[in-house]
């Protein structure tokens, strides 16, 4: 780990200096200070309440399945390893090799996934919910490491076509007036199970999501530790809850071949 890290080290030292030595800022306008900047600060989250009171019904709920996968995400991420480790009792290598196999499925399904979305829509996303659901309902029963591996590669099959197809549904519903801004505050659209551990952060994450992200980080470990099953039950339910939403209250995605005929049309 001490060789990871140090590793980690190099390469975001390595990063920062080609930013600085390659990437050139465009022209800025000239900047008055902090007073500015707390204006600009505060008029920001003002007109992103206004946008989010003003969105499109369909993207409400769009953004009601994001809060919960990022929600349920922070409640259980932490404790996929507790509980494999320390309650099922695989070791630590085999922990790692049921990672590394997910990791190797994630890469061989991740075009696939996307020419799924492409052809089937919003249908596919509803059944990659459906899929993610069973696998997390089934994880708190597993018995050892082959159990859980399956477990897993159902989840990352799962997961492929989750972040595939959340972040185009997204770009579908924000109308183009506002995708900036709906952008900042919802993030990238991104739906997906984390099994890897870690923080449901990151660059995918909005300003909304920072709040049931830390709820859900606080609660998990109270509700881990009155019964270690029900963060996955839990999650479960709300995948399941979340194809709901995605099936009947989502209209369905453009396929490219649609796309391109409304535009020879127009």
């Amino acid at each position: 780990m001490r060789f990871l890290y140090a590793l980690t080290l190099i390469m975001s030292i390595i990063i920062g200096t080609l930013n600085l030595k390659y990437l050139r800022e465009p022209p800025q306008e000239d900047r008055k200070g902090s007073e500015r900047f707390l204006r600009l600060l505060a008029s920001s989250y003002k007109d992103m309440i206004a946008i989010l009171v003003r969105l499109p019904r369909e993207l409400k709920a769009f953004a009601l399945m994001i809060v919960l996968s990022f929600f349920f995400n922070n409640m259980v991420t932490s404790y996929w390893v507790v509980y494999c480790i320390d309650i099922l009792g695989l070791s630590k290598l085999q922990f790692g090799s049921v990672l590394l196999i997910a990791a190797i499925v994630n890469v061989v399904f991740l075009l696939p996934a996307g020419m799924i979305v492409d052809r089937i829509g919003k249908k596919a996303l509803t059944a990659a919910l459906i899929f993610a659901a069973i696998p997390l309902l089934l994880f708190p029963f597993s018995r050892g490491f082959w159990d859980v591996t399956i477990l897993f590669i159902t989840l990352t099959v799962a997961n492929t076509i989750l972040v595939s197809g959340a972040p185009a549904l997204m770009a579908q519903l924000i109308p183009s007036s506002m995708r900036g801004r709906v952008m900042a505050a919802l993030g990238q659209g991104m739906l997906f199970i984390n099994i890897r551990g870690g923080g449901g952060g990151g660059p995918g994450m909005g300003a909304l999501l920072a709040i049931p992200s830390i709820v859900g980080s606080m609660l998990g470990g109270y509700i881990f530790e009155i019964n270690p099953y029900l963060p996955w039950v839990m999650m479960g339910v709300a995948m399941l809850l979340s194809a709901f939403i995605n099936e009947f209250l989502i209209r369905d995605l453009v396929s490219g071949r649609d796309a391109r005929a409304r535009e020879r049309s127009m």
